[in-house]
């Protein structure tokens, strides 16, 4: 499965065109969906790294 999500990523990413992207639906609801996930990680990095302050701060 990672090899899948890796070339679908890879090959997206290679053949970026923004005009492209904007008239065809499908690449416009991957490009949605990459974003998504990025929000995702980075929303998940900053509440594990909120917990780990607070707990470095009161048991420290």
């Amino acid at each position: 499965m990672w090899q899948k999500v890796k070339s679908f990523n890879l090959d997206f990413l290679y053949d970026f065109d923004w005009e492209e992207i904007k008239k065809d639906p499908d690449k416009m609801a991957k490009v949605s969906m990459l974003v998504f996930g990025a929000e995702i990680m980075v929303t998940v990095g900053i509440v594990i790294g909120t917990l780990i302050f607070i707990y470095i701060t009161i048991f420290t």
